[in-house]
């Protein structure tokens, strides 16, 4: 086994983790949270075993867990809100693990360059916020964002180091999500209400992104892995599920990205007649998926896809609530463009039920003015362009980061555009790897 740690051995390297398990069971245990909750407990506490043994897999377990609500025990919510969630437990080790990394690193000044950006939006994020501390939305968003999501962007920059651990952190990625969706494949075959699909008592838009992202690793790795046939079914089951959530945000994104994967493989092709064909063949292809994409979806035997059908016919309520939001916001930052403050749509925006704008670029235009308009199109806009250019360079990038510029892309347009807020560790946590493996020797 690999030493982690400078200077300790092997007994050590299992003695901290086991050790590590077991504070942190009984720090929760002393919240009160007793009874029958103590083998869920016990569960999310081991959980944190692999960020030691395997940090690739614990940061892709921290990524695609978010607000992913766990199937906990009656009664559990009543704790702490932290409880209900992955992020805040594997965080901790996520973060001891990266400072280990960083002090051995040679690369130290390139970590810090790259994180500068986020932690001066962190920054941002805490003073803006601080006339609305009272609210405890705002105190919640704060302490998320600095607890959680900047955390796991230095543990993202600091664990994945290089093409190798690039490469087990993708896998990982993948692995983690086929999991949630074969976990989640019975209750999802089955009628359920719109927007009350559960994966693990999670949303549906988080699951349609987890599996998503499973769908792309497995596309960008299919032509060179001898598991052809195993790439091929993921990709199958993944694509099924991801319409079968019913979230249409991840299942438009995620064909738009495919489409983008298939044209940028065609354009690598060397040869003038070939691009030229692709451009008379591609074309009219696409113009027919795109508009009978709705007719299409009516067909298939999942009782969600009736959330893509009826924004067909303009009765869906949700599509219009989102260009409401968009124009408050938009409103808003012309109003204010110096910025409202952290946390300042739930109160100001249209609707208490809504507390952010679902676009990222808005949301922080309204409640961070122009500064953090700035950081925030700095850091998305360069990790856009980079990922353009990766996937359509015609010289030799690794499939791996041409993979993380694919992944990058559809959390933009997913989750980013569309629904998530500011505290987005996949959206941020991505950008950043985007750049730093931007350039990246053969």
């Amino acid at each position: 086994m690999k030493a982690f740690y400078p200077g300790v051995g092997h007994r050590a390297q299992v003695a901290l983790p086991l050790a590590f398990a077991a504070a942190m069971a009984l720090s929760l245990l002393s919240l009160g949270l007793l009874h029958d909750q103590f083998p869920a407990v016990m569960g999310l506490a081991i959980l944190t075993v692999p960020c030691f043994f395997l940090p690739e897999l614990g940061l892709a377990l921290f990524m695609l867990s978010g607000r992913f609500n766990l199937p906990l025990p009656e009664g559990f919510h009543e704790g702490p809100e932290m409880m209900t969630e992955i992020s805040f437990l594997l965080v901790a080790p996520l973060t001891l693990l990266s400072l280990f990394r960083f002090l051995n690193s040679n690369e130290k000044s390139r970590i810090l360059r790259l994180f500068i950006p986020f932690a001066i939006l962190g920054l941002l994020i805490f003073f803006m916020g601080a006339g609305f501390t009272e609210n405890a939305y705002t105190t919640d968003k704060i302490v998320r964002f600095w607890l959680v999501t900047l955390p796991g962007i230095f543990a993202a920059l600091c664990i994945v180091r290089d093409r190798d651990s690039l490469r087990r952190f993708l896998w990982s990625v993948f692995a983690v999500g086929m999991a949630l969706g074969v976990l989640s494949l019975p209750s999802l075959l089955k009628a359920h209400v719109i927007l009350r699909v559960s994966a693990l008592g999670g949303c549906p838009i988080q699951f349609a992104r987890n599996l998503g992202l499973s769908f792309l690793v497995a596309l960008m790795f299919l032509s060179r892995s001898r598991l052809k046939p195993i790439l091929f079914g993921a990709m199958v089951l993944a694509g099924l599920l991801v319409l079968a959530s019913g979230s249409r945000a991840p299942g438009m994104s995620l064909l738009g990205v495919s489409l983008l994967v298939f044209l940028a493989y065609w354009w690598r092709l060397k040869g003038g007649l070939k691009k030229l064909a692709v451009v008379y063949l591609a074309a009219p292809f696409l113009f027919y998926i795109l508009a009978n994409l709705f007719n299409i979806l009516s067909a298939l035997p999942f009782l969600s896809t009736k959330r893509y059908t009826m924004l067909a016919e303009d009765i869906e309520l949700a599509g219009s609530s989102r260009h409401i939001l968009w124009e408050a916001a938009w409103a808003g930052f012309r109003t204010n463009p110096w910025g409202w403050g952290t946390g300042s749509f739930a109160a100001m925006g249209p609707s208490s039920d809504l507390k952010f704008p679902h676009n990222i670029v808005l949301e922080v235009a309204f409640e961070l003015g122009l500064l953090g308009l700035f950081l925030t199109l700095f850091i998305i806009v360069g990790a856009t362009i980079i990922s353009v250019k990766q996937i359509f360079s015609v010289k030799e990038i690794p499939l791996t980061v041409k993979t993380l510029s694919v992944m990058f892309i559809f959390v933009l347009l997913a989750y980013g555009l569309t629904n998530g807020d500011i505290n987005n560790p996949s959206l941020w946590l991505l950008a950043a790897l985007v750049m730093k493996f931007w350039r990246t020797p053969r």
